[in-house]
């Protein structure tokens, strides 16, 4: 398998070369950096929690500043550079917000199909989360179960198929270490191939493979159904990760959620995530973290509130209720919050 992903870069860094019979082709666009950002974050009471260090904590807290440059080299190439900043979310930390590089991409478009080269999102992850929508209340079940990284290195293919775009795809070599520096041998392959089965519906089936060290290889499949309309959209996903190793784990999660639009200002969303197997990363989930022994029932609940188009209020409430291990039950997590999110 490692000789493959080998194989793959080659093919895909040849690619890349390739692209430079279109560069000179075009005439400068508007080749004026954009910047733009936007901040999320809350005030947080940790009302109840399987963890009693974090229980009856509360405070303000920023889980995201982004501050982004957009760049237009050509009418096929743009560049993207985006900083990331938030507080650390583990509730004993007093370091100062810092940030790091979570977007550096170059992008080559043509027609329905892009290449991107660099620190790009990963389409395991951003195809849910741009249809959940809600990234500023909460991550989308597999980032938010670290089950995949929401960013990556590598080379990346996405487009459309069919003359009316009916069909979507995407394929990713990557080093498997999100926005951290690689030091594995092993890649990460991400491949995704979605249908608009009717107005407003499409279904995606996603997978990938990533090759770690000492024999410890991951991969999962998911399938995503999606629909959105004028009222609103309704997602569900359904996802398995086989973590190979001494005990090979199999986990599965589903994720179920709605968007309801009220009215011009107002919408409320709802989710669930039903985790069948004990996470063994729980403990590691920033801002919220899940009892890594226990099967877990995470509901969502919340409205959006939108005096402008560039800031949302957003009152929220996460539970966690957990299936009882050994005989014994588990204390459930409750944290309301009110969540600011403002763009600029």
């Amino acid at each position: 398998m490692l000789n493959t992903l080998k194989y793959t870069g080659l093919v895909f860094f040849s690619a890349m070369m390739l692209l430079n019979q279109n560069v000179l082709a075009a005439d400068d666009a508007d080749s004026s950096p954009k910047f733009s950002g936007y901040m999320f974050g809350d005030y947080y009471w940790a009302a109840k929690s399987h963890n009693p260090d974090i229980e009856d904590k509360n405070g303000f807290q920023f889980r995201r500043i982004y501050l982004t440059m957009d760049k237009n080299v050509n009418e096929n190439f743009d560049i993207r550079f985006r900083l990331e900043a938030g507080n650390p979310g583990d509730f004993s930390s007093t370091s100062k917000i810092e940030p790091f590089a979570k977007d550096a991409w170059l992008r080559y478009k043509n027609g329905a199909h892009s290449i991107y080269m660099g620190l790009s999102p990963t389409p395991s992850v951003e195809l849910v989360d741009k249809h959940w929508g809600y990234r500023s209340v909460e991550k989308s079940a597999l980032d938010l179960n670290k089950f995949a990284s929401s960013r990556d290195f590598g080379v990346k293919f996405s487009g459309t198929l069919g003359a009316k775009g009916k069909a979507r795809y995407n394929l990713m070599l990557a080093n498997g270490a999100g926005t951290k520096t690689e030091v594995s041998p092993g890649k990460k392959v991400i491949g995704t191939l979605g249908f608009q089965v009717a107005e407003g519906l499409m279904i995606d089936f996603i997978g990938d493979y990533e090759a770690r060290p000492g024999d410890a290889n991951r991969s999962t499949m998911q399938a995503f159904l999606s629909y959105s309309g004028s009222q609103g959209r309704i997602g569900a996903l359904y996802a398995r990760q086989t973590r190979q190793g001494v005990n090979t784990l199999h986990l599965d999660v589903t994720s179920i959620y709605g968007v309801a639009n009220f009215n011009p200002r107002l919408n409320g969303y709802i989710r669930w995530d039903r985790m069948y197997d004990p996470n063994p990363d729980g403990e590691k989930i920033s801002y919220y973290p899940f009892d890594k022994t226990a099967k877990s029932n995470f509901i969502l609940i919340g409205l959006d509130y939108t005096p402008h188009e560039d800031v949302h209020i957003m009152p929220n409430i996460e539970y966690t209720f957990y299936n009882p291990k050994a005989g014994a039950d588990v204390n459930p997590d409750f944290m309301p919050r009110m969540t600011m999110w403002y763009l600029f």
